[in-house]
């Protein structure tokens, strides 16, 4: 299950920047006008993709895990 979300979040970062990079050339070649659509794409894509992976590999919750363990070791 773990690895099924490692790999579910590769691809949605691999989505989200190659969204990105696209929407960049499109702008820089072509002009913001005409890529107005791959930029409202990223801004719905990449705020969920940051969404999916806080949910998925957890690093807040470790680090809260971590702390919450070095303070019990002060009162034990």
């Amino acid at each position: 299950m773990t690895v099924e979300r490692i790999a579910e979040c590769r691809i949605a970062i691999a989505q989200a920047r190659l969204l990105t990079l696209n929407a960049a050339h499109r702008m820089d070649t072509l002009g913001n006008k005409v890529a107005k659509a791959e930029i409202a794409m990223i801004k719905v894509a990449v705020p969920a993709v940051a969404r999916v992976l806080r949910l998925a590999d957890g690093p807040d919750e470790v680090q809260r895990q971590r702390l919450g363990r070095m303070e019990l070791k002060k009162y034990r």
